[in-house]
């Protein structure tokens, strides 16, 4: 407009260098007053926008019809042109060109005006080609960052797949895209995804892309860009005819430091700026691996958790799980039903207020041991019974509380329950069955020592011979001293029993210790006269002691046993007292 307003031309035309070596114009002429536009195309070297661009030169043409190579669509109407290259660097990248009506109408100043035109014409495109660039690498970086957003979010690695090749394709303008996953252990590869974009919109598509050029970017380790003709040379020993694609990239996603993707994207057209569009691709390739290293994490995290999920599910023991200052981090059905109180729902609470709420499970003292515990003693370990008594049913757990530690640092406490009430049955069965049958033997033990008693007292007098009568009894007194021995052992057992059960009774009495010893010492005395030990005491005879009788005397019954076992014939045990200060 500019051009014909200053020279007064009936026409403008200007025309820029296509990929392909194309000529695009479009233009302006006067009709009834009116600027109307035109648009056209021409090879390189045809008309005289061509040729201008071709000699990268002036042209001034008084009489279109006597160069050979002027065209127009409008013959017979315009007589003489001029034509200006744009130069960029010395070279055309386009020309401007003016026409008239009038023969030989352009002249010096027109020329000297149309040339200053033509360089601010090229400013003026290059800074619109900057600025298209720059919105370009603005909406690319936009693209990767809603990208990443999506993917951040992503949890299943197909649907991350797809998603880096429609963004591929959505950046670069590409119209088919194929996502290869390479197996290094098979060295081979396999067809992930394929799609063809027509109008932003994504149909998914078989497009066969020969297997020697993917491999190209993978033992190369970077992005490849192949032309037309390079394809054709690449494909002219195929089977298959060659590519339909004028370019094809080849872009290579890495996981770690081995390559496990390969991206090709085709184009239709001629790429104006190939090392921008891979530059790009690569950009998109760097932020895909992060993503799909990320989303491989995950499922692996996944499918770790869920693995341990089952586990505790399905356990029969109870987890419950807290963090340091006492949260309720997890818990698995088997403490719930330990607990017959659904934990699951607490997930977030505090334990320890919401054991406050619910007393059937903790009393108050655990409560504010466990709470002790959480805060002063995260390290130790403990291990404690206790009973629930819920329904009108009492259940038996045993509880092992230990540290939760990451890195040596604890992060908080896990306690594992155990339902031990058929434990606590089958012992209390147990025992119950071990009481009766030491009573049972108790009672016909005490018969023995009786007759054995009477035997000794009665049965030696009638033998008349003093050898005979000297053996017979000390067969008794051994037979009467082993049953003695035995009959304690009942007791014992019974004894211990009942401490188990905190039901032992002691009877405490003031009694002479020498006594007791005494006692104690004619109940193994056949063992002791057997192997010639001599049993010496200092103790003396008005020590009074402050003890229960019965089960002092079965003390020094076993330690007195214990000390002939272990001390050889001809022996000696001496019994001292110590006198123990207040």
């Amino acid at each position: 407009d500019a051009a014909i307003r200053t020279t007064h031309a009936d026409l403008a035309s200007l025309a820029l260098v296509q990929p392909g070596n194309t000529l695009k114009v479009i233009g302006r002429r006067i009709i009834n007053g009116e600027l109307e536009t035109f648009t056209n195309e021409f090879e390189m070297g045809e008309g005289v926008l061509g040729q201008a661009i071709q000699q990268n030169d002036i042209l001034i043409i008084s009489d279109n019809s006597t160069a050979p190579y002027y065209q127009t669509q409008y013959p017979g109407e315009y007589h003489s042109s001029l034509a200006v290259p744009l130069q960029k660097d010395q070279q055309a990248i386009g020309a401007l060109n003016l026409e008239s009506k009038t023969y030989d109408y352009f002249r010096e100043e027109q020329v000297s005006f149309i040339r200053n035109l033509a360089g601010h014409a090229v400013i003026s495109i290059e800074n619109a080609n900057l600025l298209k660039e720059r919105g370009e690498q603005v909406n690319m970086l936009e693209q990767l960052r809603n990208m990443g957003i999506a993917l951040s979010s992503e949890e299943k690695i197909e649907e991350v797949e797809i998603k880096i090749l429609k963004t591929a394709l959505q950046i670069v303008h590409g119209e088919n895209g194929v996502l290869f996953r390479y197996n290094a252990e098979g060295d081979a590869f396999s067809v992930v995804y394929g799609l063809n974009m027509r109008r932003n919109m994504f149909v998914q598509a078989q497009i066969y892309i020969p297997v020697h050029l993917i491999r190209m970017a993978l033992e190369s380790s970077e992005s490849v860009w192949l032309t037309h003709e390079q394809l054709l040379e690449q494909t002219s020993n195929a089977v298959i005819s060659a590519p339909l694609y004028e370019n094809l990239a080849l872009v290579p996603i890495q996981r770690g430091q081995d390559i496990s993707y390969v991206m090709a994207i085709t184009f239709d057209k001629e790429q104006t700026h190939p090392e921008q569009t891979r530059y790009t691709l690569n950009l998109l390739a760097t932020q895909a691996a992060g993503h799909l290293e990320n989303t491989y994490l995950h499922e692996r995290i996944r499918t770790e958790r869920n693995r341990i999920r089952t586990i505790l599910d399905t356990t029969k023991d109870g987890v419950i799980l807290l963090d340091r200052s006492g949260i309720l981090l997890d818990t698995n059905p088997a403490a719930e039903r330990m607990l017959s109180l659904q934990l699951s729902r607490f997930i977030g609470r505090d334990f320890i207020e919401l054991l406050e709420e619910y007393t059937h499970i903790y009393e108050k003292d655990d409560r504010a041991q466990l709470s002790r515990i959480l805060r002063l003693q995260p390290h130790r370990a403990t291990n404690r019974e206790y009973t629930i008594e819920y329904g009108g049913t009492t259940t038996y757990i045993q509880e092992i509380g230990t540290p939760v530690r990451n890195d040596k640092v604890i992060t908080g406490r896990l306690l594992v329950l155990r339902d031990i009430t058929e434990e606590k049955a089958l012992l209390e069965y147990r025992t119950k069955i071990q009481r009766m049958l030491f009573h049972d033997l108790r009672n016909p033990l005490s018969s023995i020592i009786s007759s054995m008693h009477l035997l000794i007292d009665e049965i030696p007098s009638h033998i008349a011979d003093d050898t005979a009568r000297f053996e017979f009894t000390e067969m008794l007194r051994i037979a009467e001293e082993s049953a003695t021995r035995l009959y304690n052992l009942v007791d014992s057992l019974l004894d211990i029993g009942k401490l188990q059960r905190n039901q032992l009774e002691v009877h405490f009495d003031t009694i002479h210790l020498i006594d007791t010893i005494t006692n104690a010492t004619l109940m193994i005395d056949t063992s002791i006269r057997q192997a010639n030990i001599t049993i010496e005491s200092s103790i003396e005879d008005g020590l009074m002691v402050y003890a229960d009788p019965e089960l002092l005397q079965r003390i020094f019954i076993n330690l007195l046993h214990n000390a002939v076992k272990f001390t050889p014939e001809d022996g000696k045990i001496q019994i001292d007292t110590i006198p123990y200060p207040e």
